[in-house]
């Protein structure tokens, strides 16, 4: 599917929505109610809920990651979509029934990012379709903190004309973890793995440069710069 296929599936998806709420036919107090659609919305990213390699629902966190969020006071502990690539846990999504007002609601803001924190993920998201926040999970949250810190909040209404910068970001998560388990791969194999692994590293690093140069929207002169710095991970960085 192209991005422009995407984009209108986007734009498709959200009027059938309104068109279902406008009808009467939604029961909005319903978390699960919420969920159907927040699985189209994600499908649309190429997340598959099915396949239990991208995405778990409502898995428990481990017993490491729980301690952690004890020591904060959290008490949650299954957050309602845990993505992943492979084995590897990449970030976690929470969806909410309409009563609970995102753009305002302090504990539901404290939950998303206790989840992304306790696994050093750089963001969390959280959304009841109706809004869609993400959220910065760099720093120890704290109950009763400003919903508004750290975060990038949307609409409903929003959402198509924000949708390249969430596509390019699903790609960028993906891309960012593959050239890091490569990394760690590197670290413990042989010569000859070596030898095949960099070149699979050096193709990862090429199309992680090139999102980033979309994401940035950044010049020749720029991508100049950047090149000669040597590594994207300090590019990312620095441009955040």
């Amino acid at each position: 599917m192209s991005s422009e296929q995407r984009k209108q599936k986007l734009a498709e998806l959200i009027a059938e929505y309104n068109k279902f709420k406008l009808q009467g036919k939604l029961d909005l107090t319903s978390e699960e109610t919420i969920r159907t659609w927040m699985n189209e919305l994600l499908a649309i990213f190429d997340w598959d809920v099915r396949d239990t390699s991208q995405i778990l629902q409502e898995k428990i966190l481990s017993k490491t990651e729980k301690d952690k969020l004890k020591d904060i006071g959290s008490q949650n502990t299954r957050p309602d979509y845990t993505f992943r690539i492979a084995k590897q846990k990449l970030t976690f999504l929470d969806a909410k029934d309409i009563s609970v007002r995102i753009l305002v609601d302090a504990e539901a803001a404290f939950q998303i990012k206790s989840y992304g924190w306790s696994i050093l993920a750089p963001c969390a998201f959280i959304s009841n379709f109706e809004e869609f926040a993400i959220y910065d999970c760099t720093y120890i949250p704290e109950q009763k903190q400003d919903p508004t810190l750290g975060r990038l909040y949307l609409r409903i209404d929003d959402y198509v004309a924000n949708y390249y910068n969430a596509e390019l970001k699903s790609k960028l998560a993906r891309v960012a973890k593959r050239v890091e388990e490569l990394q760690n791969r590197y670290k413990t194999s042989s010569p000859t793995q070596k030898r095949a692994i960099g070149r699979l590293l050096l193709t990862q690093w090429n199309s992680l440069d090139e999102l980033c140069y979309q994401f940035y929207d950044l010049t020749d002169t720029e991508k100049a710069f950047f090149n000669d710095r040597g590594r994207n991970v300090d590019r990312i960085q620095i441009l955040d």
